[in-house]
């Protein structure tokens, strides 16, 4: 089953809200690596994460950052 976490398009108020979802995120990261583990596996994948629309770099003036073209983009895995 799918369970996406969204939500990350925000404009207002994005240091607290994006601690929650980036949190949510590492801890799925977590648990898939667990699996892995479990399976004898983990150290043969590398795991990718990316936005699919950028950022501004700059906060505005509402404590967050609107659309602009620097994005994020994680490779993370186990050597």
């Amino acid at each position: 089953m799918k369970h996406p976490i969204g939500g990350f398009d925000t404009h207002v108020n994005q240091k607290d809200k994006h601690r929650e979802l980036l949190t949510n995120l590492s801890t799925a990261i977590k648990f898939f690596f667990d699996d892995l583990e479990n399976s004898e596996h983990d150290k043969n994948v590398l795991a990718m994460t990316f936005s699919e629309f950028g950022r501004r770099p700059n906060e505005n003036g509402s404590q967050g950052t609107d659309h602009g073209t620097a994005a994020p983009l994680m490779l993370f895995g186990l050597a």
